[in-house]
């Protein structure tokens, strides 16, 4: 746009405001001012033929007023076309009104009172079109100036709210960011606490270990000190197997790699059979535990051994928070026609304010005394969530009054299909018989204790600490079962199995994996490599026995 063309879009603005400037608007939209000299004072003489044509058709032989209609041609002029055009329209106004309208017409008045009439006329008129030109300049100058003092007024105004808009913005991120430094903070500390709570529930274990190896190893073989010290070694080996696998499905979940073996599940033989196992526990720390089911089939499709990790959880947290001589009572009820709930609810002191909003976060506990006589890493309340969110269920806790505890539910959808349960028929064992065990694994003391561990069950075991010599020694003695650590030096267990599945002669070998790389993908990795069973370190001995028997041997014996 030109800046002709601005300044009269400031003045049309600014002329809405009052009379005058809507008049003025009203002309310029009709008749617009040029800035072309030739069309601004060609405008004077136009208009004064058209005015002189106009007053001879109406008054051809006016006896009084002959400059009347002349006026309103200057001052036409003079307010569109400026001061000269306006002055120049005076000029032949007065030329051509003294020779058409004053007596004698057709002639100029060149004396007498009609020159003096003309004379006046020239006066009165060059001061109309001085006025008409200078107003509208004024008036244009003030509607402009007005104008842009409203475009800077509006501007310092979008300033302001830019300035309020950035400020606003600059205290929105100065308050995130000072959330998240909370946050960080906040994350900073629980970590040192858990490293801390994890360092104390570690040691915990060990040291009992460390005492009853100590007395066992000056005691007499099969005496009931020797019996007791091997009871709290087993007992303390299961807590620490506790730890660390609550720590990997705490981790699994997070990432997304749990996967559920689904199938039909009876809830209420399930439900039995998990209070069944935790009853010794209960007794043990003084505890009542009642088991309040229901007589209405309940079914799910679910994974049974992460249903019991639930429930067991569950129960676990109330041993830990239930005074001595209070009972636990754990529930099995049909909450609704598309759901099961399970609840525990045990006789503690009930969950603090503070706590509750966080409870089913990992390594979130209500205990921060440095006795810790509950223990634990604070992971069973979120892996309780995690694995109920996994099933398409739910969790909450709720506070059943003052010192009386808390109550945890569970709820799970049910199956849909109403079909019959069938029995399931548990197969006993094969009869115990020796194998040829090749163990392989770089950690002396795991390799030995293993292989002692197998040889008292009859079994003739071998031992490599590398990969290259465990193959060696497979070709060699033609093992029944390989038990194959991943992480070995030189040639690691995939790269051994792999191998191994190659070789026509050791191909028909049982290989199972025993890692402390369990997650799924590592599971999935080992079958791939050739393995035909993962087990995480460190099995369990008896379930690794029946395992061992039910392998074909690699070579039938005569």
């Amino acid at each position: 746009m030109s800046r002709a063309r601005r300044a009269g879009a400031h003045r049309f603005e600014a002329a809405r405001s009052d009379p005058a400037g809507r008049a003025l608007r009203f002309l310029e939209s009709r008749i617009p001012r040029t800035r072309r000299p030739f069309v601004r004072y060609a405008s004077a003489p136009a208009a004064t033929i058209f005015t002189a044509l106009i007053q001879y058709a109406l008054l051809p032989e006016p006896s009084i007023a002959p400059f009347v209609f002349f006026y309103f041609a200057i001052s036409l002029v003079a307010w569109l076309a400026g001061r000269g055009p306006g002055l120049l329209a005076v000029l032949l106004s007065a030329l051509v009104g003294d020779y058409l309208f004053l007596k004698p017409y057709g002639q100029f008045a060149l004396t007498g009172p009609d020159q003096a009439a003309t004379l006046l006329f020239v006066v009165g008129a060059g001061a109309v079109a001085l006025i008409c030109a200078e107003y509208r300049k004024a008036l244009l100058d003030s509607q402009h100036t007005a104008a842009r003092l409203r475009e800077q007024a509006s501007l310092l105004e979008r300033s302001t709210e830019s300035a309020r808009e950035s400020e606003t913005r600059s205290q929105t991120l100065a308050e995130e960011l000072r959330s998240a430094n909370e946050r960080l903070s906040e994350a900073d500390l629980h970590k040192t606490e858990f490293l801390g709570v994890l360092s104390h529930e570690l040691r915990n274990p060990l040291s009992p270990i460390r005492n009853s190896l100590y007395i066992v190893a000056r005691t007499a073989p099969g005496s009931e000190q020797g019996r007791r010290s091997l009871a709290i070694i087993e007992r303390q080996v299961q807590q620490l197997t506790r730890l660390v696998d609550d720590l990997l499905d705490v981790t699994r979940i997070a990432r997304g790699k749990i996967r559920l073996q689904r199938e039909r599940v009876d809830l209420r033989s399930l439900a039995r059979q998990t209070a069944e196992d935790y009853r010794d526990l209960f007794e043990k720390s003084g505890l009542e535990l009642e088991v309040l089911i229901t007589d209405e089939p309940l079914f799910v499709s679910a994974d049974p051994t992460r249903l019991t990790q639930i429930i067991g959880n569950l129960l676990h947290n109330a041993v830990k928070f239930t005074p001595q001589g209070s009972r636990t009572t754990l529930s099995l009820r049909k909450a609704d026609e598309s759901s099961a709930e399970i609840s525990v609810q045990d006789g503690g002191h009930g969950i603090a304010s503070d706590v509750m909003a966080h409870l089913f976060e990992p390594f979130a506990q209500g205990e921060k005394t440095l006795e810790r006589s509950a223990g634990g890493l604070g992971l069973g309340l979120a892996l309780v969530k995690g694995l109920a969110e996994l099933h398409g269920g739910s969790v909450s806790a709720h506070n059943t009054g003052p010192d009386h505890g808390a109550r945890f539910v569970v709820r799970l959808p049910l199956e849909r299909r109403l079909t019959t349960r069938l029995s399931v028929v548990k197969t006993p064992p094969a009869p115990s018989s020796s194998r040829r065990v090749l163990v392989i694994e770089d950690n002396v003391d795991s390799a030995q204790t293993l292989k002692e561990a197998l040889e008292l069950n009859g079994h003739r075991v071998e031992v490599a600490y590398t990969g290259l010599e465990g193959l060696q020694k497979a070709h060699a003695s033609r093992p029944d079962v390989v038990l194959c650590d991943i992480g070995l030096p030189g040639m690691n267990g995939f790269e051994l199995a792999k191998a191994m599945r190659a070789d026509p002669d050791l191909g028909s070998a049982t290989l199972i994996a025993l890692s402390g790389y369990a997650l799924p993908e590592d599971v999935d990795q080992a079958r791939a490599a050739g393995f035909d069973l993962h087990l995480a370190k460190p099995p369990d001995l008896v379930e690794l026995e029946r395992t061992i028997v039910r392998a074909r041997p690699a070579v039938e014996t005569a």
